[in-house]
């Protein structure tokens, strides 16, 4: 990190940080907990957190660093709550819509019952 700082002349840039724990035995140095290999169950968290991280990029660049990060450290439980909130926002949203539209429909279907009706009469 310090040579990429070096380099951009900065140390304001983006940083999507994936979280290993702590090493269980206090005894154990930070530094060589976090540099060294990690254990197998760690190693298969750590797989999958690098792979997660990998697929949000393209999110980052749309929607922001603070906001991915925001939903990758998020409860899994408040992710699921949140999730279905949005879908029954979107379910209402499209219930709003099609009630819309069939009024619209039928309105549509009055005024034109009603103009067979005008000329109709017009034509007796």
């Amino acid at each position: 990190l310090d040579s990429v700082i070096h380099h951009l002349h900065t140390n304001k840039l983006p940083r999507l940080r994936i979280g290993i724990g702590r090493p269980a035995n206090q005894r154990v140095d930070t530094i060589n907990y976090v540099l060294g290999v990690p254990a197998g169950d760690e190693r298969i968290l750590l797989a999958t957190a690098e792979d997660q991280a990998v697929t949000v990029i393209p999110q980052i660049l749309t929607q922001g660093l603070a906001t991915m990060m925001n939903q990758l450290n998020a409860d899994p439980e408040a992710q699921q709550k949140a999730e279905e909130r949005r879908r029954l926002q979107q379910e209402r949203r499209e219930q709003v819509r099609l009630r819309r539209e069939a009024e619209r429909n039928q309105a549509e279907g009055q005024d034109a019952s009603s103009l067979n009706e005008q000329t109709a009469s017009a034509l007796e």
